[in-house]
């Protein structure tokens, strides 16, 4: 069970932006920040589960699952990173966080890059570990997903349990490190009824999304810390000095034995990494 013996509680909070279910960790230590976890696409709180302890030696932590997968309720109409954005947005809202540290992986980190564009007062700090970004190009298993994600929904619905462990296995350097446990933690979401709706909600315009991305990057002001598996195959490192470029004040820390998922196959250096930075940056 995630968070026995951590002292994690999973709670729902209500807004008009619907219920969300997220895991929540208070801090020990009277921090003034809150850190606010968002997952990568199609993953939920679970992925966050090796960080939320150690990281609450840095401010109370709340890991949501986005809308429509976990425990959170749907959105029509989401609109995409930008959508996913004023969602948690709306989600700190409702908790009266104040302004926080957003941490990140993958597609919740274009959301959250996102997030610090559109209401800067908001946001502290960003820790993003290999970010969707406009310097990244899709392959074209992920250019199909992309474009056809309501046909996409469904057929990762009813995927054989085995397929999705070799899926999930390219996340890794070494796929011999996911446990039958991990894999069954990210296959949960994607038994979620209308899948292919919710894909499609968050993916939407994302070309045009990415390209007003890049044109504002230079406006980002919050302290970011990039964190990549340097066997990254699903957002390669190459876009990661691009991006570390773009941005005022951006660090980036690679992690040589790990893939897209380093909170997973390296958390103790993942975690390690984080703390550093943001204890440099109080």
């Amino acid at each position: 069970m995630i968070g026995e013996g951590s002292g994690m509680a999973a709670q729902t909070v209500r807004w008009n932006g619907g219920a969300a279910h997220f895991l929540h960790l208070p801090t020990g230590n009277g921090a003034a920040s809150a850190v606010v976890f968002l997952p990568g696409l199609l993953a939920t709180s679970f992925c966050w589960r090796h960080s939320l302890p150690p990281l609450s030696a840095v401010g109370a932590c709340y890991a949501p699952d986005f809308p429509g997968l976990g425990g959170s309720e749907a959105v029509a109409r989401l609109g995409g990173i930008a959508g996913l954005a004023r969602w948690a947005r709306g989600f700190a809202a409702a908790l009266r966080l104040g302004p926080v540290i957003v941490v990140a992986s993958s597609w919740g980190g274009a959301v959250a890059l996102r997030w610090a564009l559109d209401a800067p007062q908001e946001v502290r700090a960003l820790v993003l570990a290999a970010p969707a970004n406009p310097f990244f190009h899709p392959v074209w298993r992920q250019r199909v997903l992309l474009r056809s994600a309501r046909l996409a929904g469904p057929a990762l619905r009813h995927m054989p349990d085995r397929w999705h462990a070799q899926g999930l296995g390219a996340m890794f350097a070494d796929p011999r490190r996911l446990t039958p446990e991990t894999a069954a933690g990210y296959r949960r979401p994607l038994r979620r009824s209308g899948l292919g709706r919710i894909l499609a909600g968050y993916v939407a315009g994302w070309r045009a999304e990415m390209a007003a991305m890049a044109a504002r990057l230079a406006e980002l002001r919050a302290p970011t810390l990039l964190i990549w598996g340097a066997q990254d195959r699903i957002v390669p490192i190459a876009s990661a000095q691009p991006l570390q470029a773009a941005l005022a004040h951006a660090e980036l820390r690679v992690l040589a034995d790990a893939g897209h998922a380093p909170f997973e196959e390296q958390p103790e250096a993942f975690n390690a990494a984080v703390i550093r930075f943001l204890r440099s940056r109080a």
